[in-house]
């Protein structure tokens, strides 16, 4: 995408970095990556050391997000809806629930609404901009459903956390599509995990959820 920028870069699970000492922690609101060390294999947190190490992560995000003015708030706004300023890209099976409830607990932080007839999952995972749910080829007024009207009377977050736009390579241009000039405002996060963790995490998943 040539406007948005990665913002923050969370990681998770069996990369040995040291607790709150990340570049993404320390300084937010700096574009940086993962740099994942040599013996990342070697370590791995516990669960609840895991479900720590995201709770850091959305504090640092409501410190972010929370800090805004009351007025003139600047919320990302098209056609007249709140549009997502705050999209979790992925990945899959690397606690990213556990992270979008604990976000979403901000005040200022706005989730879609559903229509009767979706799932109750693409209040977490819109799959707008990913290819399996032809969902993007709706348009935009359906992508703005979900969200309210512009209010820039106060702090507003619109958020998407489909981890599924990770791995679809035309995810950014159809993001770049329905955002146009208002993607240089977009915040991406992306939780990252050992990938023999999360394949084996997967595999069991999708296991379960094809033999019932």
């Amino acid at each position: 995408m040539t406007r948005a920028f990665v913002e923050y870069v969370i990681v998770a699970s069996c990369l040995s970095i040291s607790h709150g000492q990340h570049p993404c922690i320390n300084e937010p609101n700096t574009a940086c990556a993962a740099r994942i060390p040599n013996n990342a294999l070697d370590k791995q947190y516990s669960d609840d050391a895991l479900v720590s190490l995201v709770q850091t992560r959305v504090h640092v995000l409501e410190k972010t997000f929370g800090e805004q003015p009351l007025t003139d708030a600047n919320n990302l706004c098209i056609d007249d809806h709140l549009a997502p300023e705050f999209i979790l890209l992925g990945a899959q099976k690397s606690a990213t629930t556990t992270f979008s409830r604990m976000f979403s607990q901000i005040n200022s932080v706005v989730g879609a609404s559903l229509e009767a007839s979706e799932p109750s999952y693409f209040q977490k995972e819109l799959h707008i901009f990913d290819d399996g749910s032809r969902r993007f080829q709706l348009g935009t007024q359906f992508w703005l459903s979900h969200y309210p009207k512009c209010d820039q009377s106060k702090r507003m977050v619109a958020t998407d956390f489909t981890p599924a736009y990770l791995r679809d390579a035309d995810a950014p241009k159809r993001m770049l599509q329905f955002y146009g000039s208002k993607a240089s405002q977009i915040k991406f996060g992306a939780l990252l995990r050992n990938p023999l963790d999360r394949m084996h995490s997967a595999f069991y998943f999708i296991r379960r959820r094809t033999s019932r």
